[in-house]
């Protein structure tokens, strides 16, 4: 009795300092106050603070705002408001943020997802043809990476269902990063790139005949900053910050 009193203490102490139950199996998210990116190399940053409107705006240069289709606005954030996608809202952006071979750049965001094994594929953000991250259908979010040259079915399910997980994307010229809660949780080898002229989407993707957008996220997608540099783990933690978020101000 004595040695399971002393298994469940341990346990929820672990919980109690950031563990997350994933698949039957405790997982650490990441611990420590890290470093702060700045602004140097950021190229925009989205708070979704938005009431109304269809405006999306930047809240670094205000040069790439985009147009709100169809989601909810003035959502309970991570961090303050978020926008809500329910399976076919979107943000559409135009040709922005396309990086070509050897780029280096950086994506972070909070993400909740409201079903991880719906029967459709979903994607947080994505340029289709040059990059995207998301998750498979029906795998309680197995996550799918895409570069120029491939589609990367990982075998990873790090997007848990209905909780609030931070996420980093980082493309470094060589290898591909992916960063849950503060920890390096996915390394892929190929980097390749290719820029076009696709549109850049939150919440979905461009359909390879341009006909419409597809594989729309349901959930919520607060505070996404893009950077031109790769960043590092200790840039992750910071944005997790022991999972209570960053805000643009904190920069």
């Amino acid at each position: 009795m004595k040695k399971i009193i002393f298994i469940l203490f341990v346990l929820v102490g672990f919980l109690s300092q950031g563990q997350i139950m994933q698949h039957g199996m405790f997982v650490l998210a990441g611990q420590g106050p890290g470093a702060n990116p700045g602004k140097t190399d950021l190229v925009s940053y989205y708070a979704f603070e938005e009431s109304s409107g269809t405006d999306c705006f930047d809240s670094h240069t205000g040069g790439f705002d985009g147009t709100i289709v169809n989601a909810l606005v003035n959502q309970t954030g991570k961090v303050g408001k978020c926008y809500q996608y329910d399976f076919g809202d979107y943000v559409t952006f135009g040709n922005v943020f396309s990086f070509p071979s050897s780029s280096s750049f950086t994506i972070s965001a909070w993400i909740y997802c409201f079903d991880n094994n719906r029967d459709d594929e979903q994607k947080i953000y994505a340029k289709s043809g040059n990059y995207a991250l998301g998750t498979l259908k029906n795998t309680d979010g197995e996550i799918r990476l895409h570069n120029s040259t491939q589609r990367d079915e990982t075998g990873e399910t790090y997007i848990l269902n209905q909780q609030w997980m931070h996420c980093m994307f980082v493309i470094d010229g060589i290898n591909t990063n992916v960063y849950f809660d503060g920890v390096l949780r996915i390394t892929r080898t190929d980097a390749s790139l290719t820029s076009n002229t696709n549109p850049f989407y939150i919440g979905g993707t461009w359909k390879v005949d341009g006909t419409l957008v597809t594989e729309e996220w349901g959930g919520w997608i607060d505070e996404l900053s893009i950077f031109d540099i790769a960043l590092t783990g200790d840039n992750a933690l910071w944005f997790y910050n022991s999972g209570n978020g960053r805000s643009f101000s904190d920069l």
